[in-house]
């Protein structure tokens, strides 16, 4: 796969999840099959999802970078936590070096621009790729208990082909819905016309607008991945 295809996988990664009702939806339906997940919307307050604003980032205009959050800690107490997601299509050796540089740049900017003395950061690597592929495992030196002190940030991985299709019918946002079905199957343009079509009921009942333009924007990550 080329770096130019990677980058149309990550725009459109990056278009649909940057809404905060899309990102809660995504980490609902990647919850039910993945504990990490779980444990995090356990130990935050879903409801408060933020985006941080792209002026955070310092990384320059090839667009690499994904998504960065803060939410709030569920103790009540207003404690901020960072969240950045990760997208990869394919196995990328600079994977974790690129996230430990946005967790550095962002949310250090952020913490320092709002007067706080640090923010906790999660990073969530989403996988779409062909290859089995989970760069947080490959550690061979260490013990996984050193794993979340070797990297400066708490790591979740969520490969998104493991999101059942019955799970993704009956999620309420269709737009992620829909989004986490052509990514599950990216590489397989037959199935992804088949599942797509699955939601045909609900997608026409969408306002035409927004129809329009989800259509549009999966067509394009269609042909992105041909």
């Amino acid at each position: 796969m080329t770096k130019n295809s990677r980058r149309s996988h990550d725009a459109f990664f990056r278009w649909l999840f940057a809404d905060e009702n899309h990102l809660r939806a995504l980490l609902k339906l990647s919850a039910k099959s993945n504990l990490e997940i779980q444990q995090f919307l356990a130990a935050v307050d879903p409801n408060t999802f933020v985006r941080i604003p792209d002026s955070y980032s310092n990384v320059d205009e090839t667009g690499e970078a994904d998504l960065a959050f803060r939410v709030n800690a569920s103790s009540g107490d207003h404690a901020l936590v960072g969240v950045l997601l990760e997208h990869k299509s394919g196995p990328d050796a600079n994977t974790l070096a690129q996230m430990g540089k946005y967790v550095n740049s962002v949310m250090n900017a952020y913490a320092q621009s709002h007067s706080a003395t640090q923010i906790p950061t999660v990073a969530i690597l989403f996988y779409n790729g062909k290859e089995e592929w989970n760069p947080y495992k490959n550690f061979p030196q260490y013990p996984e208990y050193f794993h979340d002190v070797i990297l400066p940030f708490k790591a979740a991985f969520v490969n998104m082909t493991q999101i059942s299709d019955d799970d993704c019918l009956k999620c309420e946002n269709l737009e992620t819905a829909m989004g986490v079905t052509a990514m599950k199957y990216a590489f397989d343009s037959k199935k992804m016309r088949g599942a797509l079509l699955q939601f045909k009921g609900r997608f026409q009942k969408l306002p035409s607008a927004e129809a329009k333009n989800l259509l549009e924007k999966i067509s394009l990550y269609f042909i992105a991945v041909r």
